[in-house]
């Protein structure tokens, strides 16, 4: 930290103090300065001297007050922080010790002293010293880490294309579970109710889904739960569609359809607790929140269109660009 000051005194014989460095002397004199004014019969006022002459906080000032001693000027310096100086250990224990890291690679300091101690003679130092000793010989790099599982590469999809969908699954109560598949183009949404969530179960969804949806699939993304396994990934191979995962642990590679459960959150589960009512009481209202999602609510991303009608002037372009 540099200090400047504002002080009469301190050119007068700060700069022939050859132990001090500059923000040393500059700490000299605040304390000459209050010096000369009890030399005057003033009462210092530690609070604007801190604020109008010295520039600086008086925690700054009462801490530095702390170290000082007028004795021994060094104490206004910056401590250069370093490793203390600590009981030194024999050569023979140092040899031995590396020695016995290069035999056991993966093992660090600790095990290091406990091993000595237990199956050999104690070592006269603490694990602390053995860390260091290996630090200084550059052999700290030698114990193992765990080797980081390489990741298939991730593909982010386009939003401005139909086509592109993320699926996703909710746990709302016992035997209620919501799968939901979002177009990230068009915003649009389709809903099922399930009693189960598995392979199997994911297949229906995804056969009725294909039946209503009116443009063509061209990419659907999911998580690594145990629903979207091989059983799925081969049924969409067969049907010629592409697919992939999200990395473990990414859901935000998911986050369109993530926030859309948040949507219903707010706005659908709060008037309809599924575990009061029936299986098909629980799908037609959600097929009547699918409506009002697709068809009636507007939406920011979309220049505040409904999905419904995003879709239908894409189509119409596309039409149009097609004749």
């Amino acid at each position: 930290m540099k200090y400047f000051n504002r002080l009469k005194y301190g050119a007068r014989k700060l700069g022939k103090i050859k132990s001090l460095d500059s923000e040393g002397r500059a700490r000299l004199a605040w304390f000459d300065e209050i010096h000369q004014e009890k030399k005057l019969g003033i009462k210092p006022n530690i609070r604007n001297l801190c604020k109008y002459k010295f520039g600086i906080p008086r925690s700054t000032f009462y801490r530095w007050k702390k170290n000082y001693n007028s004795f021994n000027l060094n104490t206004l310096n910056n401590q250069k922080a370093g490793r203390k100086l600590g009981r030194t250990i024999s050569q023979d224990i140092k040899i031995k010790l590396i020695a016995w890291k290069l035999n056991n690679k993966a093992k660090g300091h600790e095990y290091c002293w406990h091993w000595h101690r237990v199956f050999d003679q104690p070592l006269s130092c603490c694990p602390t010293t053995i860390y260091n000793l290996w630090k200084d010989k550059g052999l700290l790099h030698l114990v193992s880490s765990k080797s980081k599982r390489r990741r298939k590469p991730f593909n982010k999809l386009p939003s401005t294309i139909p086509g592109y969908f993320q699926i996703d699954t909710k746990h709302l109560a016992k035997n209620r579970f919501q799968y939901t598949i979002k177009d990230l183009a068009s915003r649009k949404r389709w809903l099922y109710g399930t009693s189960s969530i598995n392979g199997k179960e994911t297949i229906k969804v995804l056969k009725d889904f294909l039946k209503q949806v009116s443009f063509k699939v061209l990419f659907i993304q999911f998580d690594n739960g145990p629903e979207f396994q091989k059983e799925v990934e081969s049924w969409l191979s067969d049907k010629h569609i592409q697919w992939q995962h999200i990395w473990v642990r990414e859901k935000n590679q998911n986050g369109a359809v993530e926030s859309s459960h948040k949507t219903d959150e707010r706005e659908f589960y709060p008037k309809f607790t599924p575990q009061n009512h029936t299986l098909k009481e629980y799908q037609l209202a959600l097929k009547k929140w699918e409506y009002e999602y697709n068809n009636l609510r507007l939406h920011s991303a979309i220049n505040w269109q409904t999905p419904e009608r995003y879709i239908n002037n894409y189509l119409k372009e596309k039409c149009l660009i097609n004749s």
